[in-house]
């Protein structure tokens, strides 16, 4: 609730333009240049598959993220989100753009969703979180060109993936049994 809040405070008293720099944004979601991130982006850029991920990671100048400093077209963000996707490719031998719908749960700002579709998965992106991080997302997705589904309330829907990064603790008992 404190983070809603400060989200909600924030937006008003200063708008979106630097958004990546609040610290409620940087200590929850953002990551710079973190100790795993260069291991994480040297895997990418040393996998059979370099091209995609090296689209996946490219980083829009939207809410002033803070670039790598061995690559300045992209976020240790970014990186870890498509770590994360290339990790998840290896271990199930399927790809994302094989998939119909991924549901994540607690999308943050938007990045992993951001990945997703440059990785190419062409489906159905829903994001569930709270109805001010919600706005957040749609609004950046769709300034990156990046069509969401968010909704702040459990929906029925089949998913060929769910992802939950760090989120399902910030959840009560009864949203995680839904």
């Amino acid at each position: 609730n404190e983070r809603r809040a400060e989200l909600r405070e924030r937006v008003i008293a200063e708008g979106v333009e630097q958004f990546l720099t609040w610290p409620t944004i940087v200590s929850t979601m953002f990551l710079g240049d973190a100790p795993p991130i260069k291991h994480e982006w040297e895997a990418l850029r040393d996998s059979t598959d370099s091209g995609r991920w090296a689209r996946a990671i490219r980083e829009d100048d939207l809410g002033n993220p803070e670039r790598l400093p061995y690559d300045a077209e992209s976020s240790g963000s970014l990186v870890h989100q498509a770590y994360h996707l290339m990790t998840w490719e290896r271990l199930t031998r399927r790809q994302v753009s094989c998939l119909k719908t991924i549901i994540e749960v607690g999308g943050g700002y938007g990045a992993m969703a951001k990945v997703a579709r440059r990785a190419g998965f062409g489906g159905r992106y829903i994001i569930y979180d709270t109805p001010e991080f919600g706005l957040l997302q749609q609004f950046y997705l769709s300034q990156c060109g990046i069509e969401v589904e968010c909704f702040s309330e459990v929906q029925d829907v089949d998913a060929d993936l769910v992802i939950a990064l760090w989120s399902l603790s910030e959840m009560s008992r009864e949203e995680r049994k839904q």
